[in-house]
């Protein structure tokens, strides 16, 4: 019957698309060992490629002549010092400060940020999810935020806002978008049915412009076709 230890490791070399295993040293057994001959450990949970930075210290799982392991994951540290622990208040504060600026009138049924489950988290950038709301959140202290769930998918950057969803009142669906300037780069069509025609741009004063109805428009100084 195979036993497995579980050890501190560095990260030597990450693993690559052909070779989704990374080479690993254990702490102090393998300080004298070169790193051509280091094990090479796959991640323990099959759906996973670990790309960490180099030499930081993640969790192994091996058997005792370490020929056969898996890396668990990065590796925490244990201390009765609150210091010395990562402190996350800066990314909830400005999480928080986010959501107040940019969401305001958009109702996508954001939970409290207490009531999150986290998948990563450090102090630039969370990825969450509300279990009892079905809410995924990425965010990043940049200020950039992307929420998918039931009410809707919303993107954010500073000021820019992007939501997709229902509008509040009668339930139809509502696309916003609001940011200092839209740039809008392509044909784009406006109107349903046989009324769908395209917004066309010029930058002359009295151009003429046939639609795709047979009429015709001409820009002007208050309206730029």
């Amino acid at each position: 019957m195979a036993y497995y230890d579980i050890y501190r490791a560095t990260v030597v070399r990450n693993p690559s698309i052909t070779d989704p295993r990374t080479t690993v040293k254990i702490v102090t057994l393998m300080d004298d060992i070169p790193d051509a001959d280091l094990p090479k450990y796959p991640s323990f949970f099959a759906n996973q490629l670990l790309n960490l930075p180099i030499n930081s210290t993640v969790w192994c799982i091996c058997n005792d002549t370490f020929d056969i392991g898996y890396v668990l994951g990065v590796s925490n540290i244990f201390s009765d010092a609150m210091a010395n622990y990562n402190n996350y208040s800066s990314i909830k504060n400005s999480f928080t400060k986010i959501l107040g600026n940019t969401l305001a009138g958009i109702e996508i049924g954001l939970p409290a940020f207490q009531d999150l489950y986290f998948t990563y988290v450090d102090n630039h950038i969370l990825e969450a999810i509300s279990t009892d709301k079905g809410i995924k959140i990425t965010y990043h202290s940049d200020g950039g935020l992307f929420v998918i769930g039931p009410a809707g998918v919303i993107m954010s950057y500073s000021g820019g806002l992007i939501s997709i969803g229902k509008n509040p009142t009668d339930g139809s669906s509502e696309i916003n978008i609001s940011a200092t300037s839209i740039r809008l780069n392509g044909k784009v069509s406006m109107g349903n049915g046989l009324k769908n025609m395209y917004v066309l741009a010029s930058k002359s004063k009295d151009a003429f412009v046939s639609l795709s109805d047979g009429s015709v428009a001409r820009s002007s100084d208050s309206v730029v076709i």
